[in-house]
Order: C-alpha cells, then structure tokens, then sequence
C-alpha cells in the first residue's frame, strides 16, 4: 500500500482553485482498479483518504457522522467525495459555458483544443437531444428581469429532467402560463385587499389611517378634503388611491365625484386676469343711480364688497340700490354643492371702495 501511495500526489482543494476531486481521481483511476485490486475495499477506501489532504479528510468525516469512514464501501466513498468536491455547476450552465469558448491571445491552439474537447465532453452529447436544444436556446434568449419568473422556473425543471421524461417546448409553453396565471391570482388577492380596506374605512368613520393623516398635517385645513369630505389636508387623503364605485374613476370616496373636480382657486391669477364677463361689463354703459341715504348706502355698500368677490348680488342688495334695470344675462355660475345659481339679470354700476371707483 505505500507503493502506491508513493505514485499519487495529495488532493487539496481551495476554494479558489479550479481542481475537482473527479479530475484527480480520473488521473489515479488506474492504480485503484488494476494496481490495487487485489487489496480489499476497506484497504482501497484507507488509501484514498490517505492521499487526500486532512482538510478534505475533516469535513468529509464531519459530513457523514455518525457514520465512520470505514463503515463506508470504496465506491460509496468515491461518490461521496466527487458530490462534495467535484463540479459546483449544473447541467444547463456547462452546456451554456461551451457556446460562450472563445480562445485566448495567449493560450495555443493545441491548449485550446484540449479546452474545447474538455468542456465538450462535460456537455454529455450523447444525452443532449434536439428538444434540449430547442430549450437551451429559448431560455438563454429570456435575459430581462420582465422574464426572471419564467427564467427560474423552466431552469428548474431542466435541471430535474429525466431520460424517461424528456423536457420540451410544449411542456416550457405549459409552465409559463402556469406562472402567468400564478401572478393573475396574487394581483387579484391583492386588488381585493385594497378593496376590503377601502370598505372598513368607509364603514368605520375616519379609521386609522385618516387619523394618522390628520396627525401629519401642522396646521387645521380651511376647509374640509374635496375627495372625502374629512378634516385633512387633500394630500394626505387616503382615497388618493381608492376607486370610486359610482363613477369608476381612481381619487375619491363615493358621493364626492363632482366635487373632487374642483381645483383650489388661485387668487394672484384672478386678480392679473379678471374673468371675461367683468371685462364684457367693463364695455357696457354705467346705469343712472338714484341717490340714496348715507345709512342705506353703508349697508349696501358692505353688501356689494362682498358680492363683489363673490361675483353675484342678491335680490336684497337689489332692492337697497332701488331695483336697477336689469337686462338679460347669459352668465351662469354653481355654489360649493355644484348646484346651479339662477340669476334675475344683470345691471352696470359704478362701486366705490376705500376711495376707488370701479366700473362693474
């Protein structure tokens, strides 16, 4: 036995080192089957933990406990160290790496042949069949993260294939719509979890997150939120999101469909452009006022500076500045419900406010 230790160099693997246990092995085949066949297995399986180095010994030990080495046969031991210590790459990557050989500036041609011969015969050609071929050409062109489900999945049963069950096109076909149908049924349940959300928080008042915008908010909102009718700022509204169910559109709660239309009124804009029908009345010839009492002519004036921001003037005002002649106007304007306002008709005047005299 310690002749034929003496022909074999020691197995040391590294981790950065390219060497397998079945390339040493392959190399001292030889010495095994015909130098030492005359020695009994657990002789056979002595020498070759005795050639390999204590590292590979130790965890190889350590693997199999509580199982001693010598419990083990020869073959089953050879086995067991080229799973540990033999190739770390599958089937498909091996076939994949022989399409991707390309020589090196540096290396021979003699080099390069015993490369190509090396990497081909790891390729296993006589178990690789055309439907294989079909497949290692279809997965290799799925390289997007769009395509990474179907990626892991088809690799996956390339890699548990079996001679009797051969893996083809068709059966690739079948597992991606597997997959797409897979991905139906997770957004769904998704969707519905929104949904069932959505509906406690109707049902329940405000709910939690309503009260967790309100606590982000510094200051109390002017007004209530357009797309739910809370007392919150309008972008911290939960309904951002929510799908109404009257009019199907994304944004706000049921019951607030026209009024999340609205947009807050931009005062500086107003003020730089008047609207067209100040300016319509602007062209129009002032009507005659009858003069009126100071303490008649303060309340109205009081009443016509706020009509004045608010674009109408009520029938009452009316009344205070004499009943003008009104003349029939095309205007229309709605109030905050969106209900529409009918109005009498319209008259020209000249109001003064602290001092100015304005045309309207």
């Amino acid at each position: 036995m310690d002749i034929l230790a003496k022909q074999m160099q020691e197995f040391v693997r590294e981790p950065e080192d390219q060497n397998t246990f079945e390339a040493w092995y392959t190399r001292y085949q030889d010495i095994f089957e015909e130098d030492a066949k005359q020695l009994s297995d657990a002789d056979k399986t002595r020498l070759l933990l005795r050639k390999v180095s204590s590292a590979v010994c130790q965890q190889y030990a350590n693997v199999i406990l509580p199982t001693k080495p010598s419990e083990i046969n020869f073959s089953t031991t050879v086995s067991k160290l080229t799973a540990m210590f033999g190739e770390k790459q599958s089937l498909f990557n091996i076939r994949f790496k022989v399409f991707q050989i390309v020589k090196n500036d540096v290396e021979d041609y003699i080099a390069y042949i015993a490369r190509v011969n090396r990497q081909c015969e790891k390729f296993q050609l006589d178990k690789f069949s055309k439907d294989n071929l079909k497949c290692l050409i279809f997965v290799s062109g799925l390289q997007t993260s769009k395509d990474a489900s179907f990626r892991n999945e088809i690799l996956k049963m390339l890699d548990e294939e079996k001679p009797d069950k051969p893996f083809t096109l068709d059966k690739t076909n079948a597992e991606i719509q597997r997959t797409l149908q897979r991905q139906q049924d997770i957004k769904m349940i998704g969707n519905n979890q929104a949904v069932t959300h959505a509906i406690h928080t109707q049902q329940n008042g405000t709910g939690q997150q309503q009260k967790q915008c309100v606590e982000k908010a510094q200051k109390t909102p002017p007004s209530p939120c357009w797309f739910c009718g809370g007392v919150h700022y309008a972008r911290y509204c939960t309904y951002a999101s929510h799908k109404c169910n009257q009019c199907g559109t994304v944004g706000h709660k049921e019951g607030y469909c026209n009024v999340s239309k609205r947009k807050p009124p931009k005062r500086s804009l107003q003020k730089q452009n008047p609207p067209k029908t100040q300016q319509k009345q602007q062209n129009q010839k002032p009507h005659e006022k009858t003069t009126k009492p100071a303490d008649t002519m303060a309340k109205t004036r009081k009443i016509i500076d706020f009509a004045q921001r608010r674009k109408h003037i009520d029938i009452e005002v009316c009344e205070n500045v004499k009943k003008p002649v009104l003349s029939t106007t095309k205007h229309s304007a709605r109030d905050a419900n969106r209900n529409k306002i009918d109005f009498q008709g319209e008259f020209t005047a000249h109001i003064a406010h602290k001092g100015d005299v304005k045309q309207n």
